[in-house]
């Protein structure tokens, strides 16, 4: 091997170490997940999904939460929008928190859609906001009429 090429193998080799090190002492984070992963519901009807934020690295705060439907055929809505987190080993436990999605009124919704979640701490930071981020599906399919006699 070449002492140039040689020197560019060191050079990555260091700096894969050093991203290493940086992720195993590991910032304060939080990670947000969604159950179930996907629904299928009719019109009118309305899909629930349990939100869960996960703590790391000691992280403790408060968490800002939305949500953003694929289409404007779909309304969603994350209660409570804003939790607190508490530092780990609390006796304070994250609030169990719920995201509803309906198809809007008047609307043609049948099909499948992607509803993305976020999560945001507050407050929101000018060197780049920590946030966590998951999709959730969503099909909306059409009520069967009874076999008529």
């Amino acid at each position: 091997m070449r002492r140039n090429n040689w020197k560019i193998v060191c050079s990555l080799s260091v700096l894969l170490l050093a991203s290493a090190a940086v992720a195993a002492i590991g910032l304060p984070a939080f990670s947000l997940t969604a159950s179930p992963l996907g629904q299928v519901i009719h019109p009118f009807q309305i899909a629930q999904y349990r939100l869960e934020i996960k703590r790391f690295n000691g992280f403790s705060g408060t968490v800002a939460l939305n949500c953003r439907p694929s289409s404007p055929n779909i309304s969603c809505v994350v209660s409570p929008s804003v939790v607190a987190v508490a530092a780990e080993g609390s006796e304070t436990p994250v609030p169990e928190i719920l995201m509803l999605a309906t198809p809007n009124p008047g609307t043609p919704a049948l099909g499948k859609y992607s509803i993305q979640i976020s999560g945001t701490a507050l407050p929101r930071s000018v060197d780049g906001d920590l946030t966590s981020n998951t999709t959730v599906g969503l099909t909306v399919v059409p009520l069967v009429d009874p076999p008529s006699e």
